[in-house]
């Protein structure tokens, strides 16, 4: 039927109308464009076309418009008409058949729609020329009257095309359905996956933390007992080539430890696993800790080492004191390391230290050493990066002390920078704001941290007694440890101390000692990390042991452990055990622990 066919389309958008002209082009009809009814209106009084297909909405003459002026005139009252319309109510029918539209199609349409329906128009075009029947009727829709003065097989193709645009529609429809279907079980499946990825995330992350804890006390065990070792050999009388060994396998043992600490911490920091405490304490006295670290560094070398506070500078402030002091040991360590003449400034001092708000305190690290280069300032945060090629081969260290600093820096808020000239020294500056405290509350926050586990409902504070070494040679102490080196370390420094001491090599020996013979012993010593049952096990069975048995009086239980962090004084306290040692054991520390407890 196409060939031959004559088209007129009449649409006011030019892209829509071409788009309908190559349709029709590439399907064998010839094809006439008026962009627009008066357009169409000039182009009719030159030739009548086959078939007519024509937007309604249009500025000048709309679709309804032009079918009545189509229909009013002799020589193009027969063609067909197509009306093509984004409308689909059934007034749009209605008002077709009231202006003579033969068939309509709503957009966006089908292309094999279009086509099939021109295709039977022109079919039923030839029927309507063999058997015209006009009829005129009266009918009733939406509360109004209309008269319909259309040859039936007109009123048929409209509503038939009215019948398939529902069809369509309702194609539509389903294929929306489907595809939202689609799409909801995209994003349900998306969402479980999302979930499953969290879920392997948060596994991924507490293997991590097992990882970390395991080889922090791996790596730091053996070198803390080489320390010990190295501490108690240095109190017994030896010649002097003698002690300057012991001296050397301890400041060497030290030196490792630190390295090893900075490599765990970054690892830690590196896998978002460090969290900050937020307590009340002395700056002042951190400053005086983190100094007299470097006291016999800086006197062996000859340096100065001044440590300047602004009057105005708050001595109690609320934040994480040991990563600061870890900040203030790290700068002042690589400011040391580096100078080798003239001296060390540190000074601390206020941006905005206004009564009432939290103090903006600024903190310099200022040395006369090497100095570092233009080019590799920039680097210098980054993780294992030194300025200089042979720093490490000359200094040691592992390159990572900046870039935790930097990191613990950004995790408290705060910024820092870097001036440096090479021959002249460098200046580390870093801005930290903190809520500023009491001396009360920092006493009040000592305490609590010092005796944290007896916020546990089953632990009770020691009874404050006379001098309790007096008494040692009638304590007996449980010691849990699975160090063959740690076991004696710690049976020597008892064993001096005039106590008495029994061993258990892991947490599952401790038990049964215990529950067969409690009463013997005044205090545990317990290792946190045992093969077979480690000590937090082990201390959360002997506290069940003893609420089952209602003892009056828990046994003191003090945690000895080679981890490096609060979360793991954070672990020991819900585990019920009453204090905390970190490895290396400092005898002044351990002996002041024994006798609170004792």
């Amino acid at each position: 039927m196409s060939k031959n066919s004559k088209i007129l389309v009449v649409e006011d958008s030019k892209i829509q109308a071409m788009s309908l002209q190559n349709l029709l082009v590439e399907h064998g009809y010839e094809v006439t464009v008026a962009l627009g009814g008066l357009e169409a209106k000039a182009h009719l009084e030159e030739f009548c076309p086959d078939i007519i297909i024509t937007d309604i909405v249009m500025p000048d003459i709309n679709g309804y418009e032009l079918c009545r002026l189509i229909r009013n005139d002799k020589r193009t009252k027969n063609i067909p008409i197509i009306l093509l319309t984004s409308l689909a109510s059934p007034d749009d029918i209605i008002e077709g058949l009231k202006s003579g539209a033969d068939n309509f199609i709503t957009k966006p349409f089908e292309k094999s729609d279009l086509l099939s329906r021109i295709s039977y128009i022109l079919l039923n075009q030839k029927l309507r020329e063999s058997q015209p029947s006009s009829l005129g009727l009266n009918l009733f829709f939406a509360g109004q009257e209309h008269l319909i003065t259309a040859e039936r097989s007109q009123i048929l193709d409209l509503f038939f095309s009215s019948y398939d645009a529902a069809i369509q529609k309702h194609r539509q429809l389903k294929a929306t359905v489907k595809e939202l279907s689609e799409t909801q079980e995209y994003l349900y499946n998306a969402r479980k996956e999302a979930e499953k990825a969290v879920q392997e995330a948060e596994q991924a992350k507490e293997a991590r933390g097992l990882f970390l804890a395991n080889i922090t006390h791996d790596l730091r065990s053996p070198l803390c007992a080489i320390i010990g070792i190295a501490d108690l050999l240095a109190e017994a009388s030896l010649e002097p080539e003698l002690e300057d060994y012991v001296k050397t396998i301890k400041n060497v043992g030290e030196s490792l430890l630190s390295q090893i600490t900075n490599i765990l911490d970054f690892s830690k920091i590196d896998a978002g696993m460090l969290e900050l405490e937020n307590i009340d304490f002395d700056l002042y006295e951190q400053v005086n800790i983190a100094s007299s670290i470097f006291a016999k560094e800086v006197s062996d070398k000859k340096l100065q080492l001044d440590i300047n506070i602004d009057s105005q500078v708050p001595q109690f402030l609320v934040g994480d004191e040991s990563k600061l002091r870890q900040i203030f040991i790290n700068l002042l360590s690589n400011a040391v390391k580096y100078t080798s003449k003239g001296g060390v400034a540190f000074n601390i001092s206020c941006v905005d230290c206004t009564p009432g708000k939290p103090a903006r305190l600024r903190f310099e690290v200022i040395d006369t050493g090497v100095g570092i280069p233009k080019d590799k300032q920039h680097t210098l945060f980054q993780a294992f990066v030194q300025a200089h090629r042979s720093a490490a081969r000359i200094y040691g260290g592992t390159g990572l002390g900046l870039s935790i600093v930097k990191q613990l820096v950004t995790m408290m808020g705060g910024t820092i920078a870097l001036t440096s000239e090479l021959g002249l020294g460098s200046t580390f500056t870093f801005e930290i704001e903190f809520p500023v405290s009491s001396g009360e509350s920092v006493k009040n926050a000592r305490v609590q941290k010092e005796n944290y586990v007896m916020q546990t409902s089953h632990v009770s504070l020691p009874p404050e007694k006379e001098n309790s070494a007096l008494t040692r040679d009638t304590k007996k102490i449980l010691i849990v440890e699975d160090s063959k080196i740690y076991q004696r370390l710690e049976r020597e420094i008892l064993e001096s101390w005039g106590f008495k001491f029994e061993m258990a090599e892991n947490g599952q020996e401790a038990c049964r000692i215990f529950h067969e013979r409690g009463n013997e012993f005044s205090l545990i010593l317990m290792d946190c990390q045992m093969p077979v049952m480690d000590g937090y096990q082990a201390t959360a069975e002997i506290r069940n042991l003893e609420k089952s048995q209602n003892t009056a009086t828990p046994i003191p239980i003090i945690a000895l452990t080679a981890g490096s962090d609060h979360l793991d004084m954070h672990r020991c306290s819900s585990a019920g055990m009453n204090d905390y040692i970190a490895k290396p054991l400092k005898k002044k520390q351990f002996e002041e622990c024994l006798d609170k407890w004792l």
